[in-house]
């Protein structure tokens, strides 16, 4: 058993697919994998009893919907559209909460007003405690490589068939003028397109399982339902961060010592600019499309 337990790790481990839990402090630095920061999508981290609520109301919904030519004579729709009424069913509940849960964090992303990073005694000076936004490009730095596209990246969300997982590293935004803000990984929430994820992912067949109430990604070599593994690939999507990629990102800008930039024995130790999130609301860090203005030049309500 105990030989069996090892062999299925690491065929597991072998796909990809067990990036290492997030500590809960510490820097999140380059680990080849990532680690996994969140399991779900934007709309289940901000709103789990709402999504929970959602999912149970699809799965009720299905049955009155498929019982509904049953019930109504003659029936005005045949089996392929009763299926087809039953999936909506099921699927619209959630979908609606999603788009709710990305309308607002992209009304806060636009609605904070843009922080210019003013420097003082040579270091750069915070937002008092209040909701920001920067707009510039991810720095060069170190990477982890993506789930599904094997793409060096800083984040990556991976979505297939609903099961959400995202992983990544502590990164740096390079602002206009060469100031940089951080961005540590564990409290973001990455918005975006997702690319389809077009032939075999990279990490190998992907299976679904369900852990803890929630959908969990997972080798399909270690599940019984092998040939569902090709109909969950063609599910498959992924948005990452990489860097040089155009990003705005809001939250409240902290300042921390810098371990890269130490000053003199006799002086204070440099200072660098870090983004938090505020009020119960994680830092949102959205990849600009260049086709898409940026989210500034929305109209907007103010911050609160």
């Amino acid at each position: 058993m105990g030989a069996d337990g090892n062999l299925l790790i690491g065929w597991e481990r072998s796909a990809g697919l067990r990036a290492p839990r997030a500590p809960e402090e510490g820097a999140l630095v380059p680990n080849g994998t990532g680690y996994l920061l969140a399991v779900g999508s934007p709309a289940q981290r901000l709103h789990p009893r709402a999504s929970a609520a959602a999912r149970w109301l699809g799965a009720m919904a299905v049955p009155v919907v498929a019982a509904m030519p049953f019930l109504l004579v003659p029936a005005p729709y045949g089996l392929a559209s009763v299926l087809a009424l039953g999936a909506s069913a099921w699927w619209l509940p959630g979908a609606a909460l999603g788009w709710v849960a990305r309308a607002r964090l992209m009304r806060r992303l636009a609605s904070a007003p843009a922080w210019s990073p003013g420097v003082h005694d040579g270091a750069p000076a915070g937002s008092a405690g209040k909701l920001v936004r920067v707009r510039g490009v991810v720095a060069a730095q170190a990477t982890v490589s993506s789930l599904f596209n094997d793409r060096p990246v800083v984040m990556a969300t991976s979505d297939c068939a609903g099961a959400v997982e995202t992983r990544g590293i502590d990164f740096a935004v390079e602002l206009e003028g060469g100031h940089r803000v951080q961005v540590p990984a564990r409290d973001a929430i990455l918005l975006g397109r997702a690319e389809r994820v077009h032939g075999q992912p990279t990490c190998g067949p992907v299976a679904l399982s369900l852990l803890g109430g929630k959908w969990r990604l997972r080798s399909a070599l270690l599940s019984a339902d092998g040939w569902l593994a090709p109909l969950v690939g063609l599910a498959a999507r992924e948005l990452t961060l990489s860097p040089g990629d155009q990003v705005e990102v809001a939250g409240v800008v902290d300042l921390e010592a810098d371990p890269d930039a130490q000053r003199g024995f006799e002086r204070s130790p440099a200072l660098r600019a870090v983004m938090r999130p505020v009020a119960g609301w994680p830092v949102i860090v959205s990849r600009r499309d260049p086709a898409r203005p940026p989210a500034g030049l929305l109209r907007s309500r103010p911050a609160r």
